[in-house]
């Protein structure tokens, strides 16, 4: 499993070339994390964004201050370059 930057808003999800191996996009994706706190927000990281990308997750995991959207399909086919 390789977690790999993307920036996110309401209509796409795409890549964000930050500290990622560009080999990790090509890898299916099932989750997303979401910092509560807002740290992400800059690129579109918030709970309703993630929901209007990608939909309503099948789980949610809270880990400290991060949520962790896990999807029953690849995300990675919406993620666009």
């Amino acid at each position: 499993m390789t977690i790999r930057a993307i920036s996110l808003s309401e209509q796409s999800a795409s890549w964000f070339y930050w500290y990622c191996n560009l080999d990790w996009y090509n890898e299916p994706a099932n989750f997303v994390v979401i910092d509560e706190e807002g740290t992400g927000s800059g690129f579109g990281f918030s709970t309703d964004n993630a929901i209007a990308c990608f939909g309503e997750p099948v789980e949610i995991i809270d880990v400290n201050r991060y949520e962790i959207y896990i999807y029953d399909y690849d995300l990675s086919e919406i993620i666009v370059k």
